[in-house]
């Protein structure tokens, strides 16, 4: 006990003896640990709105949707919809009474759609959620009190006439208030905006999330052309019900009505959900831990270098290497401790911006408040990470010789013995690996993980080591300045090249999300829009609905051309009268599988003239206004004039060229009983871009003219895609969606749905860039500090001889700016890279939807972090007075 409180009293005196160089090698810990603690209250911010208020969430204790139910209690009502039919209604009303409950219905129709009336036009129709409930009754549980009018119930905002309440999220989005008109789908009466309500009050429904919800009073129903039967039923049952038991109640007693969600099942799930965020996260933030360990290693390793005179004096009176391994491994356990607390306070000041920042994002409330959970996190992690990567500095301490002592001047301590040193990093891999392992609940695959990861690093660490060694070796052209600071580059390597790593890894992070943020959506907005052929999609559940479509598309102004398709589900039965046409086919290729006539399996290229589903094989009918036809490499494409014959075109593959199919030939296919032969008059080229055959191509289906099936044939599926200008847009879309029916869709949704959806999923791991980056700018700020604290003497010569404190910090923000440059390069560098490689996978141009802005933005981040880092570090230093320098050293 006497030689550990020595030990103790050492290392304190030692720390707080070399406060500037203790300062920052605690800013290293504490940068980890205020990422931990940030993002472990992130992660249990957003536990706390999954399972709390669930049946708030849920609007009842139990919950029963259409789904796949007995034939007596589901059906399919006159607008297309599946509905309970009223004898379901009445089982469920029987069973609720008798368990002392509530039920209510609504009716939940997604092909609803919400428009602003902006003047004498529309404004763009919403996809939303929409709801119409009885008001009296629903929800029993959340979502009663309206945001305007404030404090005002649900019940009280329906006025009898057409009216609607909006979700606030929706409001924002179409500047929608109180007293304002809009157009709704399925009719031609405009309703009126009677209340704002919380969106938080829709559940977790991603269109909810994203988009909002409507509730309209049942008493519009007949308005909507809805069927008045409900889709759904809310039940509310006595406080206290066991709603496990009694969902096993229910389907005894009632039978197969619907799926059945009870509160406890939805506790069970979100805290599943919970529990998987939040390790996900915790994960995540050990990047910026693990960066932060780096710079424990380089404030170790020049203590060493700076103390071997003592430690070799210690050792000649006595003390053994474990003995002084012991006092540094201590040394670095209070850093670790000390650390931890300053990370844990930074990191409930950093929680505050962190929730912000993912509340643009996530609908649901995210209330900040102080979690243990996270504090002793955040607070274990870095005395633990402290410590593991402490080992290394303290086994090169141990190897000091006495002799030492006699050479003050020598600056190089010795090298731990390879032995030793993977003793150490046998300790890091297994230290961090069972921190991990306890994260994700695997230890087998958290110790080997980390093991990979540390492996990569060190490959990496080496790669900029090399790159490190080029950089200092170039020619400086006479320039002193530059001279000096490729120097202190070179002087030591492995702190600058592991910089140098730190500041790539926060780059590549953030620039890789940044990219990904801009290409996906802008690609698959063109994607979308040129394999449909239109931006417009017009859908019914009824085929027969079409047909008023497309009359109101020959009238509509601003349609430049529109497509009907229908999808038919057939099979090849025969190549010109041969049945075992699939023999030539080379089974080597990349394929699927399906069933032949005669049951034998084969393969055919996932790019062929048919699209394989379970055995099934699609042909696709295209009729249009304005139809344009696709580039023919043999052959000849479609035309107005081929509409009504038997006539087929065929996209350009590996099955086509291996079967030897050219124009001219017959292809027979069968359609449930009946056979129809087509005769193939083009081969298209694969990549083609024509309206409507582009479909095809995406389907891997044969094209067919207009009027090709013979009576008797249906489709098994019609759909319209349309062309409109964006200026007739809006008012298109709602005039359409006034069809009865018919549910329309603006392409454009697509590409807005993508940005919401990565904006969720970006959120997370642009906030562990930004972590990262701020471990890393810390990392350089410790190292142009350290390495400030070695130049003492190199300073104080350059002073003495005339150079002036603003010009060495310039060499020193120089030398440190050349890694800015290279981190900001490499990081973003190989994010364009990366793109470029999806780019020629995918054979799309997604480098061109690539925000070079942007680029540029985050390599100036780059250098502009390493420049603040060193003027905050250096500038103190660099004006000491040369004298005070020299008598120290």
């Amino acid at each position: 006990m006497r030689h550990l409180r020595f030990y103790f009293e050492h290392s304190l005196h030692d720390l707080t003896r070399n406060r500037l160089r203790t300062a920052f090698a605690l800013f290293c810990v504490a940068a980890g640990v205020a990422a931990i603690v940030a993002l472990r209250t992130l992660g249990l911010a957003i536990g706390d709105t999954l399972v709390t208020n669930i049946a708030g969430t849920l609007h009842g204790d139990m919950m029963i949707t259409v789904a796949r139910g007995d034939s007596q209690y589901v059906t399919t009502g006159s607008d297309g919809r599946r509905v309970f039919t009223d004898a379901a209604v009445s089982a469920v009303q029987k069973w609720v009474t008798a368990h002392n409950g509530q039920v209510t219905g609504t009716i939940e129709d997604s092909s609803l759609q919400v428009a602003a009336q902006n003047g004498s036009g529309a404004g763009r129709p919403s996809f939303i959620n929409t709801s119409i409930i009885d008001p009296a009754q629903y929800p029993y549980y959340g979502g009663s009190v309206a945001l305007d009018p404030p404090g005002v119930p649900l019940r009280q905002l329906f006025t009898g006439g057409n009216d609607v309440v909006v979700s606030d999220n929706l409001a924002k989005t179409d500047n929608l208030k109180i007293g304002d008109q809009v157009h709704v789908s399925h009719t031609d009466k405009l309703f009126t905006v009677r209340g704002i309500i919380s969106a938080q009050n829709g559940g977790f429904s991603l269109v909810t999330l994203f988009f909002g919800f409507a509730y309209f009073d049942s008493n519009a129903i007949s308005t909507l052309q809805a069927d008045p039967r409900p889709d759904t039923l809310y039940i509310k049952l006595p406080y206290g019900a066991d709603t496990d038991q009694l969902q096993v109640d229910i389907l005894r007693t009632v039978g197969s009505v619907g799926r059945i969600d009870t509160t406890a099942a939805a506790l069970r799930k979100n805290q599943q959900l919970a529990t998987i965020i939040d390790r996900l996260i915790v994960t995540l933030g050990l990047i910026a831990l693990l960066i932060g360990g780096m710079g424990i290693i380089h404030t170790m390793l020049v203590v060493v270098r700076r103390r071997m005179v003592e430690i070799a004096v210690l050792k000649t009176i006595g003390m053994q290497g474990r003995q002084i391994a012991l006092l540094f491994l201590i040394e670095s356990i209070l850093m670790g401790i000390l650390g931890s607390i300053l990370g844990d306070f930074l990191g409930e000041l950093l929680s505050g911006a962190v929730l912000g920042f993912a509340q643009r994002i996530w609908v649901q409330t995210l209330q900040w408040r102080i979690y243990p959970q996270a504090l002793l996190t955040g607070f274990l992690f870095g005395v633990l990470v402290t410590a593991i990567f402490g080992i290394i500095p303290t086994l090169t301490a141990a190897q000091v010789r006495p002799a030492a002592v006699l050479r003050p001047n020598e600056s190089l301590p010795p090298a731990a013995g390879c032995l030793q040193t993977l003793l150490a990093l046998l300790v890091i891999v297994v230290g961090v690996g069972l921190l991990v392992g306890d994260l994700i609940n695997n230890f087998l695959l958290g110790l080997v993980g980390v093991g990979l990861v540390l492996l990569l690093l060190g490959v990496l660490v080496g790669l900029m080591y090399i790159l490190v060694a080029v950089i200092s070796i170039l020619p400086a052209f006479n320039l002193v300045d530059l001279r000096l600071a490729l120097r202190g580059l070179g002087g030591q390597r492995f702190r600058a090249a592991s910089t140098l790593l730190a500041l790539t890894v926060g780059v590549f992070a953030l620039s890789s999300v940044t990219l990904a943020a801009f290409s996906v959506p802008a690609l698959l907005n063109i994607g979308f829009q040129n394999v449909l052929g239109g931006n417009v999609l017009v859908a019914t559940p009824l085929p027969i609905l079409l047909d008023g479509a497309s009359l109101m598309l020959n009238q509509l102004p601003g349609v430049d051309h529109y497509m009907q398709i229908g999808l038919y589900t057939g099979r090849l039965e025969a190549i010109n009268g041969d049945t075992q046409w699939y023999t030539k086919i080379n089974s080597g290729i990349p394929a699927l599988s399906f069933a032949q006539p005669n049951g034998r399996s084969t393969t055919i290229d996932s790019n062929a003239m048919i699209k394989v589903s379970e055995g099934t094989i699609s042909g696709l009918n295209v009729t249009a206004k304005g139809f344009q036809g696709g580039a023919a490499i043999a052959g000849r494409a479609l035309s107005a004039e081929d509409s009504g014959q038997l006539h087929i075109v065929l996209r350009q593959t590996d099955t086509i060229s291996q079967l030897g199919i050219k124009p001219g030939d017959k292809l027979t296919y069968r359609f449930g009983s009946s056979s129809v032969t087509f005769t193939l008059v083009g081969i298209l080229q694969s990549t083609d871009t024509g309206a409507g055959i582009d479909l095809g191509a995406v389907l891997g289906a044969g094209s067919v003219p207009v009027n090709a099936f013979p009576a008797g044939i249906s489709p098994t599926l019609q759909f319209i895609v349309a062309q409109v200008t964006p200026a007739e847009l809006n008012n298109v879309l709602v005039a359409l969606s006034a069809l009865p029916g018919v549910f329309t869709l603006d392409v454009g949704f697509i590409d807005s749905l993508i940005r919401k959806l990565l904006d969720v999923f970006t959120t997370i791991p642009t906030i562990v860039a930004i972590l990262s980056l701020f471990a890393a700018a810390v990392i350089i700020a410790n190292t142009v500090s350290l390495a400030t604290l070695e130049r003492r003497r190199q300073i104080g010569i350059m002073k003495a001889v005339g150079l002036r404190g603003w010009r060495v910090l310039a060499i020193m923000t120089l030398e440190n700016g050349i890694l800015g440059v290279l981190g900001g390069l490499i990081g973003v560098g190989l994010s364009v890279l990366g793109t470029a490689i999806v780019s020629a996978i995918l054979g799309v141009s997604l480098i061109k939807t690539v925000s070079w802005g942007s680029v540029l933005l985050l390599m100036l981040l780059s250098i502009l972090i390493t420049l603040v880092a060193t003027a905050l570090s250096a500038w103190t230093a660099t004006r000491e007075k040369p004298l005070n320098v020299l008598r120290y050293e």
